[in-house]
C-alpha cells in the first residue's frame, strides 16, 4: 500500500478504525503522514528526506527524533574536538615555523592538518516559529450560543445548541465527519447564518478566523507580502516581514506570487495573514491539514502562547492534546461538553462503553422460578 496523508480528512473514530486495519494488515505499506501519534502507532522504520540526503532509521517517529538528536550531539562533539586539534596544530606551526631546528616537526604537523577530515554538522530544517503578543482583555464570557439551530433542507445538523466560551479557554471541537463541526465554527465566525437561536460575542471581542479553504481563496495574482499586508494595512512593513520570516518566507520569497506556491506554502500564508491581526478570539478549522509534521508541532507550540480564546476543529490527537482545555463533541445534532482535554474525554468515553457492556451482560442466577 502507498498511503499519502491518509488521515487528513478522517474524523477521530475513522482514524482509530483505519489504524486497527493497518495493524492487522500483514503486507508492506509506505506511509506519508504529519500525524505524529498515527506514525508512532503504525510504523517500524522511518525514511526521512534530510538536508544531507535520504536517511533510514529503525523504529517509529519518536525513535527517529531521538536518533537524530543523538547523531547531532555526536557530530557536534566530534566537530568541536577536531577544531581544538586543528587550533593546537596551527598554534605549533605558527610558533615554530621560523626555527630551523623545528622544521621537520612543523612539516609533520602541516601534513596532519592537510589530512584532517571535515565534520559537517546537521543543517537545521527551517521550521516556522511564532509567538503571540498579549491580546486586549475582554469580558469573562467571550462567546455565547443560545438555542442555535442549523438545517440543510430536511436534514437537521444542529438543534437547539447552547454553549459558552470564556476568556483564555482553548476549546477543541471534535466529532464524526458530517456531524456539524465546521458548520458550527462557520456560524460562530459569521460565515454561515443560523436557522434559529442567537450567537453573541462579548464586548471588545475581535475574531480571527482560519478555514481549511483559506489557502485556496488567496489572491493568486498578489505576492506573499501583499496578501499578508492587506490583512492589517496599519501594520508596519517590518512587522509583516518579521511574521513572514517566522513562517519561513524570507528574502525574495516574500515577492513570489501566490499562484506559484504549493498547498502547504499557501496554508502558511493564510496562517500568517490571520496572525498579523489575530484579535482575541481565534477560530481555526483543521489548521494542520496541509502542514508538515515539524510545522504542525511548531504551530501547536505557538498557539500555547496565545492568551486569548481559541476555538478549533481538528482530528489531530497531538494538536488537541497539546492545546485543548475543554472539548466540544458534536454528535446527533447536539454538543456534549467535557471539562478538560482529550485524555479526559477519551477516558469518559471508555467508561461509558464499559458501563454499556456491563449493563448488556446477562445476570446469572437471578431468574425467578416459574409459577406452578
Amino acid at each position: 500500500l502507498l498511503l499519502d496523508e491518509p488521515t487528513n480528512h478522517l474524523d477521530l473514530p475513522s482514524v482509530a478504525w483505519f489504524g486497527d486495519f493497518l495493524k492487522r494488515y500483514d503486507r508492506a505499506f509506505i506511509l506519508i503522514s504529519h500525524d505524529r501519534e498515527f506514525l508512532n502507532e503504525q510504523i517500524a522504520r522511518v525514511v526521512s528526506l534530510e538536508p544531507e540526503g535520504v536517511r533510514s532509521y529503525p523504529g517509529n517517529y519518536e525513535k527517529y527524533v531521538e536518533a537524530r538528536l543523538e547523531e547531532e550531539t555526536i557530530l557536534a562533539g566530534k566537530a568541536q574536538n577536531l577544531e581544538r586539534q586543528r587550533e593546537h596544530l596551527l598554534t605549533f606551526v605558527n610558533r615554530f615555523r621560523a626555527q630551523a631546528n623545528k622544521a621537520r616537526a612543523v612539516q609533520s604537523r602541516i601534513k596532519m592538518l592537510e589530512k584532517m577530515e571535515d565534520v559537517e554538522t546537521f543543517q537545521k530544517r527551517n521550521v516556522m516559529r511564532f509567538s503571540f503578543a498579549p491580546t486586549e482583555r475582554t469580558v469573562g464570557e467571550v462567546l455565547k450560543l443560545d438555542g442555535v439551530r442549523k438545517a440543510y433542507g430536511d436534514h437537521v445538523v444542529l438543534r437547539a445548541v447552547t454553549l459558552a466560551a470564556r476568556r483564555g479557554e482553548k476549546i477543541g471541537i471534535i466529532g464524526k465527519n458530517g456531524a456539524g463541526k465546521t458548520t458550527l465554527l462557520k456560524m460562530i465566525a459569521g460565515e454561515l447564518p443560523s436557522d434559529g437561536g442567537t450567537i453573541r460575542l462579548g464586548p471588545g471581542v475581535k475574531v480571527g478566523y482560519y478555514a481549511q479553504h483559506h489557502g485556496d481563496t488567496l489572491d493568486m495574482t498578489a505576492t506573499v507580502q501583499e496578501v499578508v499586508q492587506r490583512a492589517n494595512p496599519a501594520a508596519p512593513v517590518s512587522r509583516v516581514r518579521s511574521i513572514l520570516g517566522a513562517f519561513m518566507f524570507s528574502g525574495d520569497d516574500v515577492d513570489k506570487p501566490v499562484k506559484v506556491l504549493s498547498g502547504g506554502e499557501r496554508s502558511r500564508v493564510a496562517l500568517a495573514r490571520l496572525l498579523v491581526n489575530p484579535g482575541n478570539l481565534i477560530l481555526m478549522d483543521e489548521p494542520t491539514n496541509h502542514l508538515d509534521l515539524e510545522s504542525a508541532d511548531s504551530l501547536a507550540r505557538s498557539l500555547t502562547t496565545f492568551d486569548g480564546t481559541l476555538v478549533f476543529v481538528s482530528h489531530s490527537r497531538s494538536l488537541i492534546r497539546t492545546l485543548a482545555t475543554r472539548i466540544w463533541n458534536v454528535e446527533d445534532g447536539g454538543v456534549e461538553l467535557y471539562p478538560g482535554g482529550l485524555d479526559e474525554y477519551l477516558y469518559s468515553c471508555s467508561q461509558r462503553q464499559r458501563e454499556v457492556v456491563m449493563t448488556a451482560k446477562p445476570t446469572v442466577g437471578t431468574s425467578k422460578p416459574a409459577a406452578a
